[in-house]
């Protein structure tokens, strides 16, 4: 549902996406421009350059000319310091970097100033004559720039066209590396993008210590400790003694380790979300959410190798969720014996049911604490140096930071003024900063350093407190309007005097030096209210993008920048409620990004997050001037508890959102379409079909009124309803709308427009449904003409069609084209998404499905199980996707003989659905349905009976009575009636079947047929076989006619009637449809195959039924012939051997 909704009054849905598209045009200008440099760089530099070969720039980057170009460019700020590291990391020249790794501002730099391109041309703003290279660059940056700067996040239907055209015209000038017909693709591109995999946290290990000293007898130790049986390792010790970088020396030492910086964490289920995610990385965090609790257990029970999970920094979160934090350890060493967990933290914590360890990390000893001191010296020192060395180790308490912190005054200072100096230094204990667990001395080194800094790395070392996590320097360059050169000189200043850590891409603040920044800020309050504006401002403005992207085209780099700004919207959140319930209560800017916040962390499926601050925000907004949010808030909370599969409480938030918005906006309002959709989708989910249908409905006039009769987003609600009515077996009315959809999408978009081609796909599933086979393949083949002519075949979308399809062949009987594009199928879906993802899993059901009904039993439950496997595994076993893969597995197994495992399956599954979706859900009714099943195999028939009048009661109060499903419980139901020799109440239920069945499906539907075939069988129970036999040819006319004559549907009832004309002693005829019959079963099953075998017995037997008749007849003739030439003894031989008595009366 859509998240970006930010006001009642939101940016248009189509703008959006114009504005997506011509983002995604823009990445195309940005591979043009890197071809563009590749071929100016092999002209201008002949030997150094020759892409063909390399792409690397190492050769060009370490020409004298060109070095001294882009260092003038540097002075003069035309390269920013992060552009110039890129080039000239380290200041020599970049091995690695290649042309991929320029974006459009760094490419046109390089090619206005190394290439031969004319550099004092028209490059800014050209006139429209001017068409050379130079000008049409500098369109490029000029177009990249108003879409990416502009504070707008959509363009107008004209307004997208024209500049779409344009830029697309200046990229076909420049480059050939795209066509025309490749950029018009990006106009048809379907942006509904599926949701990316993407981590939530970050597991990687980060780099190695160089300087580590001292310590390895303490790595030594943990490393005994992980080696033996021991599961959790506690590493402890005061601030700055170096946990951190014991615990990821030992990462380095061990084979499998995931490290995450509990810094990081918004709250600690997101910690088993990742875990979760890093054991299925194809699978997305809406696959995998539903049931991740369960997923998590089972993904960890099922390790087989040895891995170490370090948990660093857990001081805050142990504050704050104590009992939480012992919760997931617990849960982690639950659920295998494959996982040690070394966590770091300054106090112990106890958790007496698993092997542990606790190491309190001691100060250093004397030798290494002096060789940091002494660090970066070229000579040892005197003996008198080190015994005031040895003094000053003592006064930090061998602390390592505090070490580090003095070894850079000792580069200035000797070591006696140095040791003066922290004995001189006094320390207020009142101004101790809380949570720092500091001697006097340590505060001394930790002010000596601060005092080293001027007034403006004073300023800014103060405000990086607010970075909870690793901070790049452009962050803070913006953050804080700082210069980026003079804020790269200030943060290397505080790196070379280790108040600050730093790799080639980002900087942190040790936690003891963040309290300590954050104390000195505080002494100022109006510092530090300027310090969080600046924070915040600086990541609010990033948030209406990232939601509009994830409610128009949701990507991994979408996830990725979520994942990056997650920590600082926890910090933001908390800064915002503290100021709106006490400083600034009426201020809509803080309750706006409170807004954007929750939808943030909802996107990623942080749902307890974002209903805390929603529930925050409910009890404002019956004042002023937020009563104009009542309604969204309302909308979002319920989003969110569905999410949290809270249904009912989700229910009454959107009843009561929908009815606040009405109020606020009026019931015709534009906005309210969308208000009505996300409504009608809901309840459909929940299977209120009739009420989903009467909010589309709604939905429909809106958009009519608003937006006229033949608009896109109209078509889309047609299609919606029409969805919706397949899915109640109303397929007349859904045929009728999609219908109306696909006249919209013609007359607006065409016949060969891939959104046409898709409802297409759609409109023949309804015709598949209604058993129109012909036109439903029809439909799916016109879907996929288009489709492989827009995508190709290896799409998503063309993979989808060509599962469409073969559902169609195998209904029809040709299960050798099912297999064939059930094959393509998967290929497809395997190598996009992987073997092991749900929709993957969707065709393997598909792939059973044809092999079920080709006879293969054990290849087609292979295929179920594999389905069934894949989302117990990514979704969890209590989710409902997984739960409906237990059908298929059951009619296997009941079909080979095994009901009472088909029986287990389904009981355990039955409490599953009934928790999740309501006693009366039609899934719920289903299992009831599949359970009635087995006990009616079983010959169990009460029981079973019992079963289907529980599926009845769901079914004929949610579906209808004459619903195709609540018809084929009627079905079943007569069939245990007749089991149970209670012919007429089975006659009643049949006839129920066939009336609902001839008024949704029609005369000639395959399931209108089979209930024909069923209530000819009871009639022939009853014995009024005439009455039977009519029934079974009316159904044998359709099959033949829709099916063909070979098919083993057309089959069964060659067998049936066969059936009916031997009980009425017609065996000649009776023969000839049971040999019919089994010509289909030898060429469909086999020869060996158990309906085959069965049905050749019988063919035998009424073969022997015919002779004797013969054999009788013959002896009557022959014995008459010999009475009447008088041979009665003769005679009465012959009619003795049919058991005839004979006796010769004299008159």
């Amino acid at each position: 549902m859509a998240t970006a909704q930010i006001f009642p009054f939101e940016i248009p849905r189509n703008e959006k996406e114009n504005y997506f598209r011509m983002h995604l045009l823009l990445e195309h200008a940005t591979d043009v421009l890197r071809d563009v440099l590749r071929t100016q760089l092999k002209a201008a530099y002949p030997g150094l350059f020759d892409p063909s070969k390399t792409d690397k720039l190492f050769d060009v980057l370490d020409n004298l000319q060109v070095k001294h170009t882009l260092l003038l460019l540097k002075n003069r700020k035309v390269i920013n310091s992060s552009q110039m590291k890129l080039l000239y990391p380290s200041g020599t020249p970049s091995t690695t970097v290649t042309t991929q790794d320029l974006d459009i501002t760094l490419a046109v730099v390089l090619l206005r100033n190394i290439t031969n391109l004319n550099p004092h041309a028209k490059w800014e703003n050209p006139p429209a004559s001017d068409t050379s290279i130079e000008a049409n660059i500098g369109r490029v940056k000029t177009y990249r720039n108003q879409l990416s700067h502009g504070h707008r996040l959509g363009l107008t239907d004209t307004s997208f066209q024209t500049e779409f055209n344009a830029l697309k015209h200046v990229l076909l000038s420049l480059s050939p590396i795209y066509t025309s017909d490749h950029y018009d693709k990006l106009l048809i591109m379907p942006l509904e993008a599926k949701v990316a995999p993407c981590q939530l946290l970050s597991l990687q290990l980060p780099g190695k210590f160089a300087d580590l000293k001292g310590r390895e007898d303490m790595v030594q130790q943990i490393q005994q400790h992980i080696a033996g049986e021991t599961r959790l390792v506690l590493l402890t010790g005061m601030g700055g003694i170096g946990k951190t970088s014991v615990a990821i020396e030992v990462g380095h030492r061990e084979q499998k380790v995931l490290f995450i910086d509990m810094r990081q964490v918004t709250n600690l289920e997101s910690v088993k979300l990742s875990l979760v995610q890093h054991y299925h990385p194809t699978s997305s965090l809406k696959d995998l959410y539903s049931d991740y609790q369960n997923v998590f257990i089972q993904s960890l029970s099922s390790l087989t190798s040895d891995t170490v999970i370090i948990f660093d920094n857990n001081d805050e979160v142990m504050k704050s969720n104590l009992q939480e934090f012992h919760k997931l350890i617990q849960d982690i060493l639950n659920s295998t014996k494959h996982i040690t967990l070394l966590c770091t933290s300054r106090e112990a914590f106890s958790q007496m049911s698993h092997y542990m360890a606790v190491i309190d990390l001691p100060p250093l000893d004397k030798a290494p604490s002096i060789d940091i001191l002494w660090e970066g010296k070229t000579s040892r020192p005197t003996d008198s140096e080190s015994v005031v060395l040895s003094e000053i180790a003592e006064k930090c308490g061998g602390n390592p930071l505090a070490l580090k912190l003095l070894s850079v005054q000792l580069k200035k200072k000797t070591a006696q003024r140095v040791l003066d100096r922290i004995k001189n230094k006094n320390v207020i204990e009142s101004l101790k900063v809380a949570n720092l667990p500091a001697s006097q001395e340590m505060m001394a080194c930790l002010d000596m350093s601060y005092e080293t800094l001027n007034t403006e790395e004073k300023r800014v070392f103060r405000a990086l407190h607010m970075f909870p996590v690793s901070f790049s320097l452009e962050e803070v360059s913006e953050m804080f309007k700082i210069d980026e050169d003079k804020c790269e000189s200030i943060l290397d200043s505080l790196s070379n005097k280790s108040l600050l850590s730093s790799d080639l891409s980002s900087f942190d603040l040790h936690p003891l030096l963040r309290a300590y920044a954050e104390f000195q800020a505080r002494k100022d309050q109006n510092e530090i209210a300027h310090i969080q504006d600046a924070y915040c401002k600086y990541y609010m403005k990033q948030t209406p993008l990232l939601l509009s992207e994830f409610d128009t085209l949701p990507s991994k780099e979408t996830y990725a920048k979520a994942q990056k700004i997650l920590p600082h919207l926890r910090l933001i959140a908390g800064l915002l409620s503290d100021q709106l319930s006490n400083n600034k209560p009426s201020d809509t800017d803080i309750f706006i990004n409170l807004f954007h916040i929750a939808c943030v962390f909802q996107n990623l499926f942080l749902y307890p997050e974002a209903f805390s601050i929603l529930n925050s925000l409910k009890t404002l907004i019956q004042k002023d001037p937020f009563r104009s949010f009542d309604g969204l808030v309302h909308m979002f909370i319920g989003n969110v508890l569905y999410g949290m599969g809270k249904y009912k409480d989700a229910y009454n938030f959107y009843q009561r959102g929908v009815i606040k918005l009405t109020k606020i906006l009026g019931s015709s309002h534009p906005e309210m379409a969308s208000v009505y959709s996300n409504m009608g989708n809901f309840l459909m989910e929940m299977g209120k079909y009739t009420e989903s249908i009467s909010y589309m409905q709604k939905c429909l006039e809106v958009q009519q009124e608003n937006l006229g009769s033949n608009h896109p987003e109209i078509a889309d609600t047609y299609s919606g309803i029409a969805d919706t009515l397949r899915s109640i077996g109303k397929y007349t009315e859904a045929l009728s709308n999609q219908k109306k959809c696909i006249e919209i999408l013609e007359g607006v978009l065409g016949p060969k427009h891939p959104k046409t081609a898709m409802k297409y796909d759609a409109h023949g599933t309804i015709l598949k449904e209604m058993g129109r086979f012909r036109e439903a393949f029809t439909f799916h083949q016109k879907s996929i003409d288009v489709l492989e002519s827009s995508f190709g075949s290896k799409n998503i979308y063309t993979a989808s069609a060509y599962s469409n399809i073969g559902e169609v062949y195998r209904l029809m009987g040709k299960y050798r084209e099912a297999l064939k594009y059930n094959k393509k199928s998967l290929s497809v879906f395997e190598e996009i998404h992987g073997p092991k993802h749900p929709r993957t899993a969707k065709i393997y059901i598909n792939l059973g499905n044809t092999l079920s009904e080709m006879g293969k039993n054990p290849d087609a439950l292979a295929y179920y199980k594999k389905s069934h496997a894949i989302l117990k595994d990514v979704l969890g076993p209590r989710h409902i996707e997984t739960v409906k893969t237990i059908t298929n597995m059951c009619l296997i197994l009941k079909e080979t003989g095994k009901p009472e495992d088909a029986l287990k399956y389904y009981s355990e599954n039955l409490d599953i659905m009934t928790e999740l979706m309501g006693p009366k859900h039609p899934e719920t009714s289903a299992i009831y349905h599949g359970i009635g099943g087995c006990f009616l195999d079983m010959g169990i028939y009460e029981v079973a009976v019992a079963c289907y009048h529980k599926c009845l009661e769901g079914r004929e109060e949610v579906l209808g009575p004459n619903h195709p499903n609540t018809a084929n419980t009627y079905s079943r139901m007569g069939l245990a009636l007749a089991y149970m020799g209670k012919n007429r109440e089975a006659l009643t239920y049949h006839n129920k079947c066939l009336g609902a069945r001839e008024i949704v499906l029609g005369f000639k539907h395959p399931d209108t047929v089979s209930e024909y075939s069923n209530k000819g069988h009871a009639l022939s129970e009853l014995g009024e076989h005439a009455e039977a036999l009519k029934y079974y040819e009316k159904a044998l006319d359709v099959r033949r006619e829709i099916l063909g004559d070979k098919h083993p549907d057309t089959a069964l009832l060659y067998r049936n009637i066969g059936c009916v004309l031997h009980d009425m002693g017609k065996y000649s005829e009776a023969l000839t449809y049971y040999e019919k019959c089994l010509e289909v079963y030898h060429e469909h099953f086999g020869p060996d195959h158990e309906m085959t075998v069965t049905l050749n017995i019988k063919v035998h037997f009424i073969k022997l039924i015919i002779l004797s008749k013969v054999l009788v007849n013959m002896s009557k003739y022959l014995a008459t012939e010999l009475i009447v030439k008088g041979k009665f003894n003769q005679a009465s031989r012959f009619l003795n051997f049919i058991d005839w008595k004979f006796k010769l009366y004299k008159f």
